[in-house]
């Protein structure tokens, strides 16, 4: 991340997020004066393993023969009760500190224990290795969980007394298709619901964190998402440009949620939770539900029969290709979201692309990315877009 990410982290959110070159030599240096306290290690069932994260984690934590127990959670959902019987196993652990590791599911149930009120009278560091966009827990202190009792999402802010976050594009690479497209759709929707609500002109202090996120958006569809779309090649999801994007994306949305709260994703999510089995925390579920369903082995094909029931031969309108599939679960999604659609779709498909600053080249969206934004995005002029 650049410095002008950093202080609208610094301002916004008061969080120590690093990106050190090498995660292993950094969690050392940070866990040196914790040597002498017990750790709860929190983990999903596949992130940490597959991307190397946990490896770092346990490794660290041997070197300096730190006692740790570890406790596994299921990725498609923290929920309340989760939660609780988190925070319970944290108080009988004995354990003093944190780390959480994996995407927006982990990373709120480690948040939730280190600020539950019952333990928040001592200081609890926290350590967040992200290994998935999640759902912008990478920079926000809002946590998102699921209230089984009433069946809908539930957010609070946590009240984190110390909390570091290791950012690694390496553990991104892991990422499979099927989480990376509607982590993207994710950006796309965020975008178009700050804009709607008049974001900058409520915020101002946001607008440089919006820009960028805009940057980010084009970059990620022009990289990866539009190319696979057509072709079905996850070569294009692979690539380090399109992960940073990812990444930058997740960082930018949690700066958004943490002025502007969960907003849309908290009214779409809870609509269809239950009935495709996640959570708000799990991205994924929000707007191509049916993607849930879809293993790596099989997504260009059921990609391109869910795209073939709804009748959508271009993905080159992202927002028609929304409010199609929000159609096809008109029980699910359209059931809440049947007045705030059409404004959506609009948004997407005809506000975003005639913005000043968009849809940018691939070298000046890495001309902003390098020169680090300062407060605003360049004039249209200066960047040469029509």
């Amino acid at each position: 991340m650049n410095q002008a990410v950093m202080n609208d982290i610094a301002q916004l959110n008061g969080l120590n997020i690093e990106m050190p070159d090498s995660i292993f030599p950094r969690l050392v240096e940070i866990l040196m004066p914790l040597s002498e306290e017990r750790c709860m290690l929190i983990t999903g069932m596949q992130s940490g393993h597959q991307s190397g994260a946990m490896a770092d984690a346990i490794g660290a934590l041997e070197q300096l023969s730190i006692t740790y127990q570890h406790y596994k959670i299921l990725e498609s959902g923290a929920s309340v009760t989760s939660a609780h019987l988190a925070t319970k196993t944290f108080r009988k652990s004995g354990a003093s500190f944190l780390i959480a590791i994996g995407g927006g599911s982990v990373l709120s149930i480690g948040k939730f224990i280190a600020s539950n009120h019952e333990t928040n009278h001592v200081n609890t560091p926290l350590i967040l290795l992200p290994t998935a966009p999640g759902c912008g827990a990478l920079s926000t202190r809002l946590t998102v969980l699921m209230d089984h009792r009433c069946k809908h999402c539930i957010s609070m802010a946590c009240t984190l007394k110390t909390e570091t976050v290791l950012l690694n594009s390496v553990y991104f690479e892991t990422l499979t298709p099927a989480m990376s497209i509607p982590a993207f759709l994710m950006c796309m929707v965020n975008a178009a619901e700050y804009l709607l609500a008049g974001g900058i002109a409520l915020y101002p202090e946001c607008q440089p964190v919006y820009l960028r996120l805009v940057v980010h958006i084009y970059d990620a569809w022009h990289l990866g998402i539009k190319p696979y779309l057509k072709s079905f090649n996850t070569v294009y999801l692979k690539k380090h440009n399109f992960i940073y994007t990812l990444m930058a994306s997740a960082v930018e949305i949690g700066l958004l949620q943490n002025r502007l709260g969960i907003g849309l994703l908290m009214y779409l999510g809870s609509a269809i939770s239950y009935r495709h089995g996640s959570n708000i925390g799990k991205s994924s579920a929000m707007l191509l539900a049916p993607l849930l369903r879809i293993r790596e082995d099989s997504l260009g094909k059921e990609v391109c029969q869910l795209y073939e029931s709804v009748e959508v031969r271009s993905v080159d309108e992202l927002g028609h290709v929304i409010r199609a599939v929000c159609e096809t679960d008109g029980e699910g999604l359209l059931y809440s979201t049947n007045d705030k659609i059409d404004d959506i779709v609009m948004c997407i498909d005809h506000v975003l692309p005639t913005l000043p600053y968009a849809p940018l080249n691939g070298f000046e969206i890495r001309q902003l990315l390098e020169a680090g934004y300062g407060n605003n995005i360049p004039p249209a002029k200066a960047l040469g877009v029509e």
